[in-house]
């Protein structure tokens, strides 16, 4: 091989390293924040770095400094266990929660099993031209789930969800949906908070529209949940429609969506658009539900439109319903 050939595959070989360590690091955001279990933090914007105590993970997340609704966040953590006793923070802008190095857990503290909810959300994001990626973050023992609302694309990526008193996650009529190589486990859910939701112990996905959502194009939500894993989570009738037959028609003629789906409950009640969802080799294992679907439960509604669901190479074993469906319904 001559000197020039070598050259010439050397020089191929860097620029190849630069595209895939780009593509690897650039997340298209102004601002990021690097955080360390220390309680210290960089802010670093197009101009500098600034280097500042963080104090709490709670007033880090809910002031970060000024934010414009266009503008987009990176939320970078290094290894370690960030507390956040508090909640019901909301992030109105586009934003990037990742693990920059090694294992980072995010905790609500030490909370009884038969807890119940003490607040709406952890951490609510929301903005009809938002984009949200969480990825390789593990999040548990909190008693409020993360909720996601209104978002033109959210990607949650080898993540972890686990010990929730509540409902860990709560996606609603977001226009792109992608869930990848996440687990789920060990969690319950029974207080309906909202209408037209899965409210379920794992994962939670829901749609209710009967016209165009504000700001985003007409077409079709796109759901993908793909590579991940449901297990011994539950979701129960709340304690405080058990007694009476009468409150739970109730809360089901009004949609409240309890005691279904304990890993995975998926709610299209959309009069308006068309959404698909796809499902693949994702595992439902020992997962339990007091009514419907103990493992998945679907609720498929709108008059008007033609939803289109695909569960593909899945596995359901040890999933118990109360009522009818035991591993899916």
């Amino acid at each position: 091989m001559s000197f020039k050939m070598v050259f010439l595959l050397v020089h191929c070989l860097i620029l190849l390293h630069s595209l895939f360590t780009t593509v690897l690091t650039q997340t298209n955001c102004s601002s990021r924040i690097r955080i360390s279990s220390n309680s210290t933090c960089v802010w670093s914007d197009e101009s500098s770095d600034t280097f500042e105590g963080c104090t709490t993970l709670y007033n880090i997340l809910s002031r970060p400094r000024s934010v414009d609704t266009q503008d987009c966040v990176e939320f970078a953590f290094d290894s370690g266990v960030y507390s956040l006793p508090t909640a019901n923070i909301t992030i109105a802008y586009s934003a990037v929660m990742r693990a920059a190095t090694g294992n980072v857990i995010v905790t609500c503290g030490s909370l009884p099993e038969t807890s119940p909810s003490i607040f709406s959300h952890l951490i609510a994001f929301t903005g009809v031209q938002s984009t949200v990626t969480i990825n390789k973050l593990n999040f548990t023992r909190c008693s409020g789930p993360l909720r996601f609302t209104n978002l033109a694309q959210l990607t949650i990526a080898n993540s972890n969800f686990s010990n929730f008193v509540a409902q860990p996650t709560d996606i609603f009529n977001c226009w792109n949906v992608d869930v990848t190589n996440c687990r789920f486990y060990n969690s319950n859910a029974s207080t309906p908070n909202d209408q037209y939701r899965g409210n379920s112990g794992g994962l939670t996905i829901g749609y209710h529209s009967n016209s165009s959502l504000s700001g985003l194009s007409n077409g079709t939500p796109i759901v993908t949940v793909s590579s991940c894993r449901f297990y011994k989570n539950r979701a129960f009738f709340p304690t405080q429609t058990q007694s009476t037959s009468r409150d739970i028609n109730f809360a089901l003629n009004n949609r409240y969506y309890f005691a279904r789906g304990g890993g995975f409950g998926l709610v299209l009640d959309d009069n308006y658009y068309n959404v698909t969802a796809t499902i693949t080799n994702c595992t439902f294992d020992s997962n339990i539900a007091s009514a419907f679907g103990g493992g998945l439960n679907m609720i498929i509604n709108g008059a008007n439109t033609k939803h289109n669901i695909s569960i593909v190479g899945c596995t359901f074993q040890n999933n118990y319903s109360g009522r009818f469906g035991g591993g899916v319904w």
